[in-house]
């Protein structure tokens, strides 16, 4: 199974991603991240984020945008 973005981009290890946080953080606001591995059935990515102090973030296909 390969993992695909909101936009139905193919989602790799290394890929720029953006997504939004989850609505209990404030302020909202977009975070991006770099893809640092994936779930072991490809349905979510683990996710270092750049512009957060949250180091790492579990993300599923549907709430990334692959940037790059």
């Amino acid at each position: 199974m390969i993992m695909v973005d909101l936009l139905n981009n193919e989602v790799n290890i290394g890929d720029k991603i953006a997504f939004l946080p989850l609505k209990k953080w404030r302020p909202v606001e977009i975070q991006y991240g770099i893809v640092e591995k994936m779930s072991k059935d490809n349905a979510a990515a683990w996710c270092k984020s750049l512009n957060s102090e949250h180091k790492s973030l579990l993300r599923y296909g549907y709430q990334l945008i692959k940037l790059n």
